[in-house]
């Protein structure tokens, strides 16, 4: 299946992912990121017991509201959904499943204080329970009260060490009381941190700097950069005022030099110090919540990004990535008020905008966003993220060659075309390929590889393109294969696998993908028409015809209808030739 990937990455401003001062800031850091999937996942498997997910909930007396309110929260609904998990509630207080799947959203909704009631009542039976936990000790931490707070995440350290937010959490605790009493190491944490250890470095240095270790503290800083070619930007700012106030550590200036080489106005950025526990644990949780966000596990970053501007309600930055969130999640109208509470005077505040522009977009309001965006363009000629912005929407409305030429005006103003710049290509190629331009969307999508040869949504958009067009089918099958080795879990690209397998005869490998992939998306008419065709060829014709059937049920398209119509009429037809040659005829859908 073809996939335009989003230009915009999910958490643009926070860790491994970069934002810089860079040419293209945002449109370089796609969430696409691999290091930020691993590390997302890792920290998302140390969180096991957040919220179980809502299919395993066994019916209760109040059933019909219960299934309410999951289809209501799959449907985006969330006012309804707490509406009718609220009614579940009363008469079930008992059943923590319950009580936690309500207080996720109320947290969800923004209702931090109706979330801590739930919290209350949870910890009058099950102290232990996490997340409730992390609540309330969040809220003794808010009244300045480490010891309440150390008394509660205690409770918790007994059973659940493998919570990557408790032992930093408690160790800013420890520095309020002045209980810290020699440096902080990885190695005495309660959990394996894997490969998020750049991660906990950086907070290990925050820590370790306030308690007044600042051998220990620059270490940590050195550590959390080491190996990363373009150093999280608010890692770098807040070593860089490290470094400063503590009479330049001799183990960070090279990493100062070349970073202030690089980006010769980093200084300009300024970034409040960590320097109490408010700040210190307001940091972890808006760390953790932005990884979440960048390896797409949305609901469970939005819940810990909502108590970061609980501890610190005047957090710009943890705003703009709350908004960033609750974009993901399709809810622009709740993206658009916390964007607009960034005023002009902010750093953040061109950012926001930008952001505000796409999600009006999305609200299918493009004149007034092409409007922000050519007035954000007009006031900052050079912020190609603003014209990124205003190629994605021409581009959503299918107006292909007014987005080419925004995109090419972007490579017409680079002084040099940087690996980080294989997003513009991208998007031209993709565009062209619309138009019915091959010639030209082919070159675009190739200069894109060269620039990222290891990106797998180009590997898989040009894998799948020469699929489609019946070109190059082995060279097809090993661009897609390389996409997959990338990005195992995709269910676009496992569907182009199983595609790829299907033209090469090899229907049984093509079921296997294709029937993950319909897992995945099983709304999704490509997929379903896909693994139809493949069951058809196994002469599981019953299957097929049902998978057909789905796949009109999903479809707007008249033209494509009939003609998956006819396949559960007729069937296929005989295969006359090699399998290899075998074309689909029907149309791709391009995700915008």
């Amino acid at each position: 299946m073809l996939k335009i990937n989003k230009i915009f990455c999910s958490a643009v401003l926070l860790f491994i992912v970069t934002v810089g001062f860079a040419d293209l800031s945002f449109a370089a850091t796609l969430s696409s990121n691999d290091e930020v999937q691993k590390v997302g996942q890792e920290v998302r498997s140390l969180q096991e017991n957040t919220e179980k997910p809502a299919e395993e909930k066994q019916e209760t007396g109040s059933s019909g509201s219960y299934l309410s309110s999951q289809f209501s929260r799959s449907s985006g609904d969330i006012d309804s959904a707490l509406k009718y998990l609220a009614v579940v509630y009363k008469s079930n207080q008992q059943d923590m499943e319950i009580a936690n799947q309500l207080m996720g959203l109320y947290l969800l909704a923004g209702k931090v204080d109706k979330a801590m009631e739930i919290a209350s009542n949870i910890a009058k039976t099950n102290k232990k329970e996490p997340i409730s936990a992390l609540m309330l000790a969040l809220r003794a931490i808010k009244n300045n009260d480490s010891a309440t707070a150390s008394g509660i995440l205690d409770e918790v350290f007994e059973d659940e060490g493998g919570q990557l937010w408790l032992p930093l959490i408690s160790a800013w605790l420890d520095v309020d009381k002045h209980k810290l009493l020699k440096p902080l190491t990885l190695e005495e944490l309660s959990t394996e941190v894997g490969s998020a250890a750049p991660v906990v470095n950086y907070h290990l240095a925050l820590i370790n700097a306030q308690a007044g270790f600042v051998e220990a503290a620059a270490q940590n800083f050195k550590q959390s950069v080491d190996g990363l070619s373009q150093p999280p930007a608010r890692v770098m700012q807040m070593l860089l005022q490290f470094y400063d106030k503590n009479k330049s550590p001799e183990i960070l200036k090279q990493v100062v030099e070349s970073y202030r080489k690089t980006y010769p106005d980093a200084d300009k950025i300024k970034t409040a110090m960590v320097s109490n526990m408010q700040d210190g644990a307001a940091e972890v949780l808006l760390t953790m919540g932005s990884i979440m966000l960048a390896a797409d596990i949305t609901q469970d970053a939005t819940l810990y990004l909502q108590l970061v501007l609980y501890i610190k309600p005047d957090l710009e930055i943890a705003n703009l990535i709350l908004a960033q969130a609750y974009g993901e999640l399709q809810q622009y109208g709740i993206a658009n008020e916390l964007l607009a509470k960034i005023q002009p005077s902010s750093q953040l505040y061109n950012t926001a905008q930008l952001y505000f522009a796409v999600n009006l977009g999305r609200l299918k309001k493009p004149d007034e966003a092409i409007a922000k965006l050519d007035k954000l363009i007009e006031a900052m000629p050079a912020n190609i993220d603003a014209y990124m912005a205003k190629g994605d929407l021409l581009r959503g409305q299918e107006h292909y060659s007014d987005a080419v030429k925004v995109y090419e005006s972007i490579i017409a103003n680079l002084k040099e075309i940087k690996p980080q710049h294989w997003p513009v290509f991208f998007a031209i190629g993709t565009c062209f390929d619309k138009m019915g331009d091959w010639t030209a969307a082919e070159k675009n999508l190739k200069r894109s590889l060269e620039l990222s040869p290891e990106q797998p949504d180009v590997l898989n958009y040009l894998g799948y393109s020469y699929l489609m067009r019946g070109e190059n089918i082995a060279q097809a099958k090993g661009l897609i294969e390389k996409a997959i080795k990338k990005r195992p879990t995709d269910p676009q690209i496992m569907d182009s696998m199983g595609w790829a397998f299907y033209l090469s005869g090899d229907y049984q490998k093509s079921a296997e993908y294709l029937e993950k992939a319909v897992s995945f998306l099983p709304a999704d008419v490509t997929v379903n028409e896909h693994l139809g065709d493949t069951y058809w060829r196994l002469g599981r014709k019953i299957e097929a015809r049902f998978q057909w059937d789905r796949a009109i049920s999903y479809n707007k398209d008249e033209k494509l209808s009939q003609e998956i119509r006819k396949k559960i009429t007729e069937g296929l037809p005989e295969i006359k030739t090699s399998a290899s040659s075998e074309q689909k005829t029907s149309e791709v859908s391009v995700s915008p």
